[in-house]
């Protein structure tokens, strides 16, 4: 078994479909159970231990790509021991974890909490050299994330994730899909250095709207971060800023497949912003494992 002594403590239940074989693994699972600059409704520190849960309760056959979630080769290496209230040792810390897991080559898949923790998967991704010129980000949020502080000063947060990122990378790598609030800041922002950005709007109305992002892909790496609020609040209510006007749950999934299977490969995941207190219904517990085992199973079938 993998050694992350000090950096990942175990959890149970697992994600459903963990296994122990680490040898067999192909993708790696990490919580990140940290919303220490959630701006608006804390509580996405406890979505990790939400969606192992509710993981346990959906059927293991998925009926879109036809996989049962026991097919997946996957380990659940439990949650990242974070320092709540401080963002920067935190994501430290997820870097070295996934150092580990991307020296091994496993797909790195990382379950949050908050929205900076792509900023600590990317930066391990490129220490690794896999942030070159034939990579992709492709970010689905409701938000540019583009602040250059937010708030109080703050400039690593989940607000300000994506202004993080465009300095690691560059701006023709970042496309950001279904945003549908941004102030004036992050508009001037991202159309000043041509950031990609497509509305939920654009995406629900246009059938050609992804057509020139799909040809790209066929030539690049892709890293997926999946905000829960791209989706219409009325499909998944609990997240921390929700957004009217969003996703439904099945276009989300017709746009995971068209991005999934266009992609030269998938090298890694993240689900973000899943906050559990906001949804007592548990609703959006079951929606979010369930994007999950879509997702892996997407890029399962096609290899």
């Amino acid at each position: 078994m993998i050694e992350l002594e000090g950096l990942v403590y175990p959890t149970t239940p697992p994600l459903r479909g963990f296994n122990d074989e680490w040898s067999k693994a192909v993708y790696a699972i990490i919580g990140f159970p940290f919303d220490s600059t959630s701006s608006y409704r804390p509580g996405s520190r406890f979505g990790p231990a939400h969606i192992r849960m509710a993981s346990l309760m959906i059927e293991s056959i998925s009926l879109f790509t036809k996989v049962d979630i026991a097919r997946i080769p996957m380990i659940d290496l439990g949650d990242l021991a974070v320092v709540h209230g401080n963002p920067e040792l935190t994501l430290k810390k997820l870097k070295e974890a996934l150092d580990v897991v991307i020296s091994a080559g496993k797909k790195p898949v990382v379950l949050g909490g908050e929205h900076t923790l792509t900023y600590g998967v990317i930066r391990a991704l490129r220490d690794k050299g896999l942030t070159g010129d034939d990579f992709y980000l492709v970010s689905l949020d409701a938000h540019m994330d583009l602040y250059d502080e937010w708030p109080l000063g703050q400039r690593i947060s989940h607000a300000t994730v994506m202004r993080r990122l465009f300095e690691l990378l560059n701006a023709d790598q970042l496309v950001l899909l279904g945003v549908r609030a941004c102030d004036n800041e992050e508009l001037s922002f991202a159309e000043e250095h041509g950031i990609n950005f497509i509305s939920s709007f654009e995406l629900t109305s246009q059938e050609d709207t992804l057509d020139e992002l799909l040809s790209a892909l066929r030539e690049k790496h892709l890293y997926l971060s999946l905000d829960l609020d791209v989706l219409d609040p009325s499909m998944a209510p609990g997240v921390g800023n929700p957004e009217a006007g969003g996703l439904s749950y099945n276009q989300l999934l017709s746009v995971l497949k068209l991005i999934i299977r266009s992609a030269k490969s998938l090298i890694g995941f993240d689900l973000v912003e899943f906050n559990p207190l906001m949804d007592r219904s548990g609703v959006t517990d079951s929606v979010a494992a369930r994007l999950v085992y879509e997702v892996l199973s997407l890029d399962f079938t096609r290899r």
